[in-house]
């Protein structure tokens, strides 16, 4: 089956702040539906850390539970249906739930224009396409996107949502080619910026060679 994605802003003990959708912008929420330049919902993320530096996970339906003995009470409440086996309290608290269910419980950040079809629609409240460094504070490395290779037909797969995904590979619409990319960035502090002057001094450039 099909794997659903949405990006999440987390804390740095890795509690969901925020999250975003695909499905406000238009776009398909399988990881390859979206993951590719100039995409709104992409963008619309890359806006977000273009105004601070947050951390991001670009978390899938199907991955891992985070460990149940991180959970709240708070947040056990509000996720368990107690009516059913598989998403009780019980189990909630034996088990986990993923970054992906987690996220359910905050806010969720989306564009403030009125949209009469979502399909065609040029969202304004983006980054600029000449957004093209993403800065990794924590492992002091960069990507400069416009060095990501073009398929045969232009495309060119976007890094952010391949360096900070989790869960990829386990369902239809994953990435499936083999790079030891995939996921080293998820969790991680991330800006994006315009200008290369913004990279702190020392840090590393690390190219981004997927395409699909």
């Amino acid at each position: 089956m099909g794997q659903y994605y949405k990006s999440v802003f987390i804390s740095e003990n890795n509690k969901p702040i925020s999250s975003v959708s695909s499905y406000d912008f238009g776009t398909g929420a399988k990881l390859m539906e979206h993951s590719w330049m100039k995409n709104p919902f992409v963008r619309f993320v890359e806006k977000q850390l273009m105004i601070t530096p947050q951390r991001l996970v670009w978390s899938g339906d199907y991955a891992d539970n985070e460990d149940p003995s991180t959970l709240t009470q708070m947040e056990i409440k509000a996720l368990a249906d107690e009516t059913c086996q598989y998403t009780n309290s019980n189990v909630i608290k034996d088990k986990g739930v993923n970054l992906y269910t987690l996220a359910e419980i905050v806010g969720k950040l989306t564009h403030d224009e009125n949209v009469k079809d979502k399909y065609k629609h040029d969202y304004k409240n983006v980054a600029p396409l000449n957004a093209r460094y993403l800065i990794n504070h924590d492992k002091k490395q960069f990507v400069d996107k416009t060095k990501t290779p073009r398929d045969a037909d232009g495309w060119q797969v976007h890094p952010l949502p391949l360096l900070t995904c989790d869960g990829n590979g386990r369902g239809g619409g994953d990435f499936r080619g083999d790079s030891s990319l995939v996921g080293v960035w998820a969790r991680n502090l991330i800006s994006v910026t315009t200008r290369k002057s913004d990279i702190p001094k020392g840090f590393e450039e690390l190219i981004f060679d997927i395409k699909e």
